[in-house]
């Protein structure tokens, strides 16, 4: 288990029952998971917390996931943030390759398994 709670896993997506999920998840191993349900506020979340890892969902409302990575990515103060791509969607790999993600999560894994592969990059 972590032993600080102020390393941030920033969670983007608008599936409010799969965040819930992988939240309550990463809380239980002494991470601080930070949401961010429709993408219009994750610029300021990633200022205030300087996450440690983003689980970006392909599909929200708003700006696309593989937009925003594109965007993280081009940018040099935050290309260093890993971002690890889910989705049902059978082709999140070739989205996340295209988008310069560092990873990705299919949806359809337990919370144990999308907890193993974000404890990786903490």
């Amino acid at each position: 288990m972590i032993e600080n709670s102020n390393v941030c896993i920033l969670l983007v997506d608008d599936d409010l029952d799969w965040l819930q999920l992988i939240q309550l998840t990463l809380k239980k191993e002494g991470l601080n998971p930070v949401v961010s349900v429709n993408g219009a506020d994750i610029w300021e979340k990633i200022d205030a917390c300087s996450p440690k890892i983003i689980l970006l969902d392909i599909h929200m409302k708003g700006i696309s996931g593989e937009t925003f990575c594109e965007l993280l990515k081009s940018n040099p103060a935050t290309s260093h943030i890993p971002v690890l791509m889910y989705s049902f969607n059978r082709n999140i790999g070739e989205v996340a390759e295209r988008c310069g993600a560092d990873g990705y999560v299919e949806k359809s894994l337990s919370p144990k398994e999308v907890k193993e592969r974000v404890m990786q990059y903490v």
